[in-house]
């Protein structure tokens, strides 16, 4: 199988485009999780990013705590994210393949 392309493997009269998208699911997924995020969402995720604790995202932010973990929370579910460092990561990655 030395240099066959999976699109190979599809019928010849379905265009290239058509699978290819098919087949692309993460960088569909990359392109709209982080339009899931509001921008304080955002914010808060990048700044967590940059290793601050909420704490601190708090005192940056000129918000509580509580209110740093109620916008974590959510991006957290927005970004289908298991915890917060794993929405690290996603954020991460997608604004390194953006």
């Amino acid at each position: 199988m030395d240099g066959i392309g999976a699109l190979q493997f599809f019928e010849k009269d379905i265009p290239a485009h058509d699978v290819e998208d098919d087949y692309r699911p993460a960088a569909r997924e990359r392109k709209s999780t982080l339009d899931a995020l509001s921008s304080r969402q955002r914010e808060i995720v990048r700044l967590a990013s940059e290793g601050l604790l909420n704490k601190q995202i708090a005192h940056e932010l000129g918000i509580t705590v509580a209110t740093v973990k109620a916008h974590m929370s959510l991006a957290i579910e927005r970004l289908s994210a298991k915890n917060r460092t794993h929405a690290v990561a996603i954020y991460v990655r997608s604004i390194l393949t953006h």
